[in-house]
């Protein structure tokens, strides 16, 4: 049953606040109303048909019984003033000219004491043109007509209307200063969770200011903590990576000229094995600093990716890469880190090249984000390994020869850079019969 309706439940918090704080309101009001209206208001207007169809059963009666006209104009002239209401007696052919300006109606409560007193339905009822007004004609036994004129007030009671018009308008009133109160509250965590989400991006951000509810307050204190060992843990990384490349650039560097020097000396294929063997552990070693440094120092800004992309395609295709890239009619911006964002491009290209003979890609945006996507036309990775090329020194090619898998942290930078900036990176496959990479990253 919960799994059935939790679909239709809002999604966020503030709009959950407000469904919890508003539903029992309107359920309360809603139950007062009906019981205000079935307990007290229909009581009263019982209560008020009955004492009207009385007073009319009365006069009628009165009227029925006298012996002489003159006998029944002097009670009508008296019952005006004890009962407060308006009475004529005349003829059914007169009786038309003091009923303009009325039409007939139904008031099923006063009708019906009215036809229990009685004991007939000799009469009508009729109400004004502006509802000010209540006639009751009823036809008498001797041939005349009996018309009695009250205010509506007789029936109804206004102060019924008023109650239940400021209890309404109070409820409201309450609810929209509480609407402004959970906003306020609410605001603070909005506002973390913005914060949060531009420090996972990687932008430099300052100290969130410590306002809302005191476990608000806590939650962005302890927020502040995290954020701050975080940092100082990259940054003790990336100083002690820094001291590392140092210390093994310098001799890398001096066992490549002293091989060098050797070389000049005699052409030995153990010697050209050695160079090759400096060469490659160089480039590791790079590859491995460029991973674990991530995107130090690198500002966010709004760029277009198009540009982005056009720049880094049109290096391979001087090159000669077979590279297909349509630039969007629309200049596509989001705010990134473009040599970051450049390198993620790189990279995919050059998984796409390595394995396949052309490429093509595109940048669009759709629905909130934008799609960078890279197909290939090469053999494509099978669907049980898509997830694990992202891990680090993972490679899908079986030989552990750095020329033709390479070192197996293309990848894995992809996503590194990709989940700083927010956005995902997924693997799929290809119109072109091969590998497809799609990076999707927030506008």
């Amino acid at each position: 049953m919960y799994k059935y309706f939790k679909k239709y439940l809002p999604r966020s918090f503030y709009r959950r606040a407000l469904l919890i704080m508003i539903l029992p309101t309107l359920v309360a009001q809603a139950f007062a109303i009906y019981m205000f209206y079935e307990r007290h208001w229909n009581n009263v207007r019982r209560h008020l048909a009955a004492s009207l169809a009385g007073e009319v059963t009365t006069i009628v009666s009165y009227i029925e019984n006298a012996k002489s006209e003159e006998a029944i104009y002097k009670f009508i002239e008296k019952s005006q003033n004890l009962f407060a209401l308006n009475s004529i007696y005349t003829t059914p052919q007169q009786a038309t000219q003091f009923m303009v300006g009325y039409h007939l109606t139904k008031f099923r409560l006063y009708r019906n004491n009215l036809r229990e007193q009685l004991g007939n339905d000799n009469f009508s009822i009729y109400s004004s043109d502006d509802r000010s007004h209540i006639l009751t004609k009823v036809d008498l036994k001797n041939g005349h007509v009996l018309l009695i004129e009250v205010s509506d007030k007789r029936l109804f009671n206004s102060s019924t209307y008023i109650f239940i018009l400021w209890m309404i308008g109070s409820t409201l009133l309450l609810t929209t200063i509480s609407v402004i109160f959970l906003r306020n509250q609410i605001r603070p965590i909005i506002r973390l969770a913005r914060y949060a989400d531009n420090f996972g991006r990687g932008y430099e951000m300052g100290n969130i200011k410590l306002e809302g509810a005191k476990e608000i307050r806590q939650t962005a204190h302890a927020f502040m903590v995290m954020k701050e060992r975080v940092s100082r843990h990259v940054r003790q990384r990336t100083e002690m990576l820094a001291g590392i490349s140092h210390d093994l650039r310098t001799p890398l560097t001096r066992m490549k000229l002293e091989v060098s020097m050797l070389r000049e000396k005699s052409d030995n294929e153990m010697l050209s094995g050695i160079a090759k063997d400096i060469d490659e552990m160089q480039s590791m070693v790079n590859s491995y600093l460029e991973f674990v440094r991530g995107d130090e120092g690198e500002e966010a800004v709004m760029a277009d990716l198009g540009k982005i992309i056009a720049d880094v395609v049109a290096k391979y295709k001087d090159d000669g890469a077979d590279i297909k890239f349509e630039a969007p009619e629309k200049p596509v911006k989001a705010k990134v880190k473009p040599f970051r964002l450049a390198r993620v491009v790189r990279n995919l290209l050059d998984n796409a090249l390595k394995y396949g003979s052309k490429a093509e890609i595109s940048v669009v945006s759709w629905q909130d984000s934008i799609l960078i996507i890279v197909d290939d036309n090469g053999p494509g990775i099978p669907a049980a390994m898509r997830e694990e090329v992202f891990k680090p020194f993972f490679r899908a090619e079986g030989s552990r020869n750095p020329e033709t898998g390479g070192i197996g942290l293309g990848l894995s930078i992809v996503r590194d850079i990709v989940h700083s900036h927010g956005g995902t990176v997924e693997l799929g496959e290809s119109n072109l019969g091969g590998l497809r990479a799609m990076v999707r990253l927030p506008e």
